[in-house]
């Protein structure tokens, strides 16, 4: 959950900056990941 809560921080900040997020993906300690944008958080 906190990888959740740090990138909906960072994308705040790139609003005020205006900068666009193309893709967010979370990586484990197993090379495994997944796609926040596709879970729906983004």
């Amino acid at each position: 959950m906190e990888d959740i809560n740090v990138t909906k921080r960072l994308v705040e900040v790139r609003k005020l900056l205006g900068i666009e997020v193309l893709h967010n993906f979370v990586v484990n300690n197993e090379n495994k990941f997944i796609s926040s944008m596709e879970k729906g958080h983004f």
